[in-house]
């Protein structure tokens, strides 16, 4: 038995749409008695909700880039929460780097939106977003990469009990030490399948760390740097699951 983790944005999911054959590639490892799972930034109930609209065959899920794990039946297995106090000074760093937006997960699931440049985004106030108790991740949105690169760096190098994942301009921020790499750990431990069996496959910067510590694989659309790093390129995961079961 083996394992594979797949990020959704931009990897699984590319163009606005899934392709069929990844679809028909993911239930042919399953059916081959493998494990397949979505490693996600996105919040745990949401990535919950694309699992049911996509009817993804998946036994798992990573969500929140590592804060937190769901079973195929969306019940948590676990969850990782920032303290306020790191939330706080990460908003202030990202307002002093004019962040177009800021959003966090809370552990019930929901997001909390507050937008600088659309208010009618919004569903709360900077004020009431940071007195909100018990979150899974912070995340904030710049309008150049540039930005986005420092602000990444700074939380990582200046705020304790945070780290920040880069996604294009989409920065990721979970509890320290949490990453997507974490979170596969975990689900190999939870279905006994040995660290030398698990395979991973993303496209971004925030999945380096399940695809270095894996056998990784990355997106050919994908971030160059990222490609770099991981050194195995594909075009899409039908093309890495079709690699693995002819091994």
């Amino acid at each position: 038995m083996r394992l594979l983790a797949s990020d959704f944005d931009g990897t699984l999911y590319r163009d606005q749409k899934i392709d069929p054959a990844d679809l028909e590639a993911i239930a042919a490892w399953r059916a081959a008695g493998n494990f397949f799972g979505l490693c996600s930034g996105r919040a745990p109930l949401v990535a919950a909700e694309l699992l049911r609209k996509y009817q993804i065959p998946a036994d798992f899920i990573i969500a929140s880039n590592g804060a937190a794990a769901l079973d195929r039946n969306g019940a948590f297995l676990y969850r990782k929460l920032l303290g306020r106090k790191p939330v706080g000074l990460a908003y202030k760093m990202a307002r002093e780097l004019d962040c177009i937006s800021v959003v966090v997960n809370r552990e019930e699931g929901d997001l909390r939106i507050c937008s600088f440049t659309d208010p009618a985004q919004s569903n709360t106030t900077p004020a009431a977003l940071l007195r909100l108790p018990r979150l899974l991740q912070f995340n904030a949105r710049f309008a150049t990469q540039e930005n986005a690169t420092r602000f990444t760096a700074r939380v990582n190098a200046e705020i304790a009990g945070i780290t920040a994942h880069q996604n294009s301009v989409y920065i990721d921020c979970t509890v320290g030490g949490v990453d997507k790499g974490i979170g596969v750990a975990f689900m190999a431990d939870h279905f006994q399948i040995p660290e030398a069996y698990c395979f991973t496959i993303g496209d971004n910067r925030n999945d380096l760390p399940m695809l270095m510590r894996f056998h990784g694989a990355a997106i050919s659309s994908g971030d160059a740097e990222t490609q770099r790093q991981t050194g195995f390129v594909v075009p899409g995961v039908a093309a890495l699951i079709q690699t693995l079961l002819n091994e």
